[in-house]
């Protein structure tokens, strides 16, 4: 693979090589010094910081995913999305968001059996999802 190729073989038995390129690419919400040394640093060549989007991204990407998944938009909720919940995470949007929170509303509905509509205690019972509280587990 150094090479830049690799060897097939058939079923029957015939070799042969094929061009082989490979780019590894590691994706994290850790910061790098956390997870690798110095030694590994200097092994990967790029680094590229993704910042999550704005406010106003993030409304345009909910808007598009409720839309996409069937979930009809309702200003009140997304109101008190972005004024109860992301005030606990220092207003840090993340892209996927919107596509987690719809999928657990949708799953809301379901299990209560009523149509697909977004509600404050719905955005409330999807949050409780998304992040897991620090707190022990006694057994």
């Amino acid at each position: 693979m150094e090479n830049s190729y690799d060897i097939l073989a058939l079923q029957s038995g015939e070799k042969f090589e094929v061009p082989f390129d490979t780019l590894v690419v590691f994706s994290t919400n850790f910061h790098p010094n956390d997870i690798f040394d110095q030694a590994a640093l200097r092994r990967i060549f790029f680094k590229v910081k993704i910042d999550g989007p704005t406010q106003e991204q993030f409304l345009k990407i909910f808007a598009m995913v409720a839309k996409k998944k069937g979930v009809p938009l309702d200003e009140a909720s997304l109101i008190h999305l972005l004024k109860t919940k992301y005030p606990l995470i220092n207003h840090t949007y993340a892209n996927y968001h919107p596509v987690f929170l719809c999928d657990q509303i949708k799953a809301i509905c379901d299990f209560e059996g009523i149509p697909y509509q977004m509600r404050p205690e719905f955005i409330d019972r999807a949050w409780e999802n998304l992040y897991v509280k620090a707190e022990k587990i006694v057994h």
